[in-house]
C-alpha cells in the first residue's frame, strides 16, 4: 500500500527487487539494516516520518487534475525541510505533459538529514517552470500466490512477466479508476492523460 509501483506492465514485486538489489544490498552493509525486512521497514518509517508529500497537500499541492507550478512546489519544500533536496519530473514525450515524480530526502550513514547536492539553490531539479501534474497513486493490490508460482517468483518468471494466476490488473482498469477520480475536476481528459502516465513503463526507477 505505501511502496507501490506506478510503472505499466510491472509487478509490486518487480519494484521491491530493483530497490533491494540496487539499492538494499549497499544500505545493508550497515549494522542497522540487516536483511530485506529491516530495509523495507526502515525506509516506511523514513515516510512517515517526513511525510514530503503532506508537505505538498499543505501548500495545497495535491493529487489531481491541477497543473501546477514549479515555485509552488519548490516554496512548500524549502520552508519545511532545511537540507538541499532533489525533485525529478518526467515528460511524456507522446503528450508533451510533465508529471511529478520522485522527492528525495538523503540521509548520512546515521540516518540524519544531509544535503544531496552541492549547489546553490536549495532543490535540484529538472521540472519545468509550470505545467506540473501530480497523479495520484492507486497501488496495485498484491496478488495471493500459491505456492507453485511462488516458485516461479522466486526464480524471476511468471511475476516479472505480468502473466498467470498472480499478475496485476490490466492497465485499462487502472485508467477507469482514474477517469472517475478526476471527473470532477477535468482539465485534460483523463483517459488519455493516464495512458500517458502508463506509457512511461520503460524508463528506470
Amino acid at each position: 500500500m505505501r511502496w507501490p509501483n506506478i510503472y505499466a506492465g510491472k509487478s509490486v514485486y518487480s519494484l521491491w527487487k530493483h530497490e533491494w538489489l540496487k539499492h538494499g544490498t549497499c544500505a545493508a552493509e550497515l549494522p542497522s539494516i540487516g536483511d530485506e525486512h529491516d530495509y523495507f521497514a526502515l525506509g516506511l518509517h523514513w515516510s512517515a516520518t517526513y511525510q514530503p508529500l503532506s508537505v505538498l497537500e499543505t501548500a495545497g499541492v495535491r493529487p489531481g487534475a491541477d497543473r501546477f507550478q514549479w515555485a509552488q512546489i519548490r516554496d512548500a519544500l524549502t520552508a519545511h525541510f532545511n537540507t538541499k533536496m532533489i525533485v525529478d519530473c518526467e515528460l511524456d514525450r507522446e503528450t508533451k505533459l510533465w508529471y511529478l515524480t520522485q522527492i528525495k530526502l538523503c540521509l548520512d550513514k546515521s540516518f540524519v538529514p544531509t544535503d544531496c547536492h552541492n549547489k546553490s539553490e536549495p532543490i535540484s531539479t529538472g521540472c519545468p517552470a509550470e505545467g506540473i501534474l501530480y497523479p495520484p497513486i492507486i497501488p496495485t493490490p498484491v496478488p495471493v500466490l500459491k505456492p507453485e508460482q511462488a516458485e516461479k517468483l522466486e526464480s524471476g518468471t511468471e511475476q516479472e512477466q505480468g502473466t498467470g494466476q498472480g499478475k496485476t490488473p490490466a492497465k485499462e482498469e487502472l485508467v477507469e479508476i482514474f477517469t472517475i477520480e478526476l471527473s470532477k475536476n477535468e482539465v485534460v481528459p483523463p483517459t488519455s492523460r493516464w495512458y500517458s502516465w502508463y506509457r512511461m513503463s520503460g524508463r528506470p526507477y
